[in-house]
């Protein structure tokens, strides 16, 4: 080997050296960090901090979140942490709320926290029927799901529900434009809905239940009003058609209709918390009141089941236009008559 050769290699053998060294310390640089966090298992030392999990957000832009925040050093170590394991975390879930991080999780920890799907809370809560809207607000305030206020001013927003059925309401001295048409009954509903979500789902669910029954959105707001007074005034199921065609005979002869209900709407501002009818309630002045007026009252006065609906668009044809409760049998049973005087009659 002559010496220029000999100088030829010392010189390849330098640069190769250089070489090394530079790749080297490119490794030591930007890989090893990233190996690093990788496989570190060191829990995170600082204060608790937090960071927002949008739905959308994807690993790269959540872990550049935590690096920033100073939680993690090195975000690529993490991304790779979570997208070769990805089978064993799951996706990344959102969050409505902050996400926490805190002194003693570890990257492990971190990566778990934001694949969890959170378990939902659910709230189950019974509107019987009969039920007006200011007795479901309190019902719903009763339940944590939203203030009395709140459900008031979801009812009262009635532009705001896109169905058709809303259409037929006509305008009117009514309390509540929705007040009827809010169905009664067993809901299951996640905690932190709010009051529009509950009174869309119950305007969704009459519209359901009322198209299965009734073919027909003529006369809907007519029928739900004498709907609302039977479900108030029957407690046996088959008195309603009864109770319905009393209603539809003495309004064909322009007669007061006094039902009792009426009245204690008006007189306990839709709570129905008298519990006994007397002289006083009756006289409360009210266009509600069917003591006073002649013809339906302004608008439905409760929230009626199906039963009570079908008898309103269905009512039983008889000449009754009297009935009172059969003391005798104390089963919530009436007697039904043609005439005051055997009205007075099977009275005493």
């Amino acid at each position: 080997m002559t010496k220029t050769e000999r100088k030829k290699k010392t010189k390849m053998f330098r640069t190769a050296v250089i070489v090394l060294l530079i790749a080297l310390a490119i490794f030591i640089w930007k890989v090893v960090p990233v190996l690093n966090e990788y496989f570190s298992d060191e829990p995170y030392n600082g204060k608790t901090v937090s960071i927002i999990v949008q739905q959308g957000d994807n690993i790269n832009i959540i872990a550049e979140r935590l690096e920033k925040k100073g939680v993690i050093d090195n975000k690529t170590g993490f991304i790779y942490k979570y997208k070769m394991n990805v089978e064993d975390y799951g996706p990344i879930q959102y969050f409505e709320e902050p996400v926490y991080i805190e002194k003693g999780m570890t990257n492990h920890d971190i990566l778990k926290m934001l694949t969890t799907i959170k378990p939902v809370s659910m709230v189950k809560v019974v509107i019987p029927e009969g039920f007006s809207v200011d007795m479901i607000a309190l019902r719903m305030s009763n339940h944590g799901l939203c203030s009395v206020d709140e459900f008031i001013e979801a009812v009262n927003d009635a532009e705001q529900y896109d169905y058709e059925f809303i259409k037929y309401i006509p305008d009117g001295n009514y309390k509540y434009k929705l007040e009827g048409f809010l169905f009664p009954n067993t809901y299951i509903f996640e905690e932190g809905i709010t009051a529009r979500e509950i009174v869309n789902e119950m305007l969704k669910t009459f519209e359901e239940e009322y198209e299965l029954s009734v073919n027909s959105y003529e006369n809907i707001f007519e029928i739900i009003t004498i709907a609302s007074m039977v479900e108030r005034e029957a407690k046996i199921s088959e008195e309603r058609p009864t109770i319905s065609g009393v209603i539809r005979n003495r309004l064909d002869i322009d007669m007061l209709l006094q039902i009792d209900a009426t009245a204690v709407y008006a007189k306990s501002d839709g709570l129905y918390d008298i519990e006994n009818v007397n002289a006083e309630t009756v006289a409360v002045e009210s266009p509600y009141n069917t003591y006073k007026y002649i013809g339906l009252p302004p608008g439905p006065i409760c929230n009626p089941g199906i039963s009570a609906v079908k008898a309103a668009a269905n009512p039983e044809s008889h000449s009754y236009l009297y009935y009172h409760t059969d003391t005798s049998k104390n089963d919530g049973s009436h007697i039904f008559t043609e005439t005051y005087e055997q009205h007075v009659g099977t009275m005493q």
